[in-house]
């Protein structure tokens, strides 16, 4: 299985991701995700979804934009996700594509398990893109992990890689022993219909707080890496080619009539003061400011609202103390 350690692979990882979804184990997948989407009638029924099967998801990593993440830029859009505000819509949130397929250099890790409500999921790479659920307009989310099988698993992610591992076995337990290397699986489908804002409940049958916090925090995670990658002061994105061969192959399972570049995100590095300039106040210190989102007014009469994150800096003359004051949060 493939790991990419340079963002030249990710042609090469878009591949093996279209190609999984033709096994078994992944159909098994799509179609539990099947069975979680309903209209929106009072009494629910299940109803074709475009979106659900094998074919769309395949669909969506072809037609996907490609993005490698570094380290850096992982931490900071899982510290920033979870300040991303419930009153968000798709609408807010300057997209960089309709679609794309993006690589954490380091796995985003401590996500809500939709299944328990913990806190335990580790999330390797996303695939979104646009679509229709129960002809509603949706953005939809697909997550994926690289399991290590030669570091072992632990229940719950034993219980999430299952059928994919039966089907490198062949269905045979007493192979077990014998299992190898890299894993990557498909952990489930998330949608965020375009009229709901952020903290909607899911147009699920199924309510529970688990899959609810889950699927709202899937979609924080997009917004947060739409919006930092849209903020030239706090990511900087640069095209890089792939490599020749690998590129080659995308192009062929594609049938694409040129090769796709590859968008590198790492964090810019900010000035480390500001001085306060274009206020007549004189500041006795300076004081750091967190980072923070904004759901800022723009366009044509600030009629519009984009979702803008705000970097920490630290604020005040260059020359005056640091203060730094005890910051106590309560949690109810």
């Amino acid at each position: 299985m493939l790991v990419p350690t340079t963002p030249r692979q990710m042609p090469d990882l878009r591949v093996e991701l279209i190609q999984g979804w033709d096994s078994p184990a992944w159909r098994y997948t799509a179609a539990v995700n099947e069975r979680l989407a309903f209209t929106k009638n009072p009494t629910p029924q299940r109803v074709p979804i475009p979106l659900t099967g094998v074919i769309p998801h395949q669909v969506l990593l072809a037609d996907a934009s490609l993005w490698w993440v570094s380290e850096e830029m992982c931490d900071l859009l899982l510290a920033a996700k979870d300040g991303v505000p419930d009153d968000v819509r798709v609408a807010d949130v300057a997209w960089p594509d309709d679609g794309g397929l993006i690589y954490f250099a380091r796995p985003l890790t401590g996500l809500i398990d939709s299944a328990t409500g913990e806190r335990s999921i580790q999330v390797d790479a996303i695939c979104w893109g646009r679509g229709f659920a129960a002809a509603i307009p949706v953005i939809a989310v697909t997550s994926y992990r690289l399991f290590d099988l030669d570091a072992g698993l632990n229940p719950e992610e034993l219980a999430v890689a299952a059928t994919s591992i039966a089907e490198m076995v062949g269905g045979r337990p007493r192979s077990m022993g014998h299992l190898s290397g890299k894993l990557w699986a498909p952990l489930g489908r998330a949608e965020w219909p375009i009229e709901d804002p952020i903290g909607a409940p899911p147009r699920t049958l199924r309510q529970d707080d688990a899959i609810v916090e889950s699927t709202q925090e899937d979609r924080r995670l997009l917004a947060a890496f739409a919006a930092l990658v849209a903020s030239p002061g706090i990511a900087d994105v640069e095209e890089t080619r792939p490599d020749r061969a690998a590129a080659r192959r995308d192009q062929r399972i594609r049938r694409a009539s040129k090769p796709a570049d590859v968008r590198v995100v790492r964090v810019h590095r900010p000035p480390s003061a500001s001085t306060g300039a274009g206020r007549d106040v004189t500041w006795s210190h300076r004081w750091p400011v967190s980072g923070h989102w904004r759901n800022a007014r723009v366009g044509k009469g600030r009629s519009q609202r984009r979702l803008t994150w705000v970097h920490p800096y630290t604020k005040g003359p260059a020359d005056a103390p640091l203060v730094v004051k005890e910051t106590v949060r309560v949690l109810g």
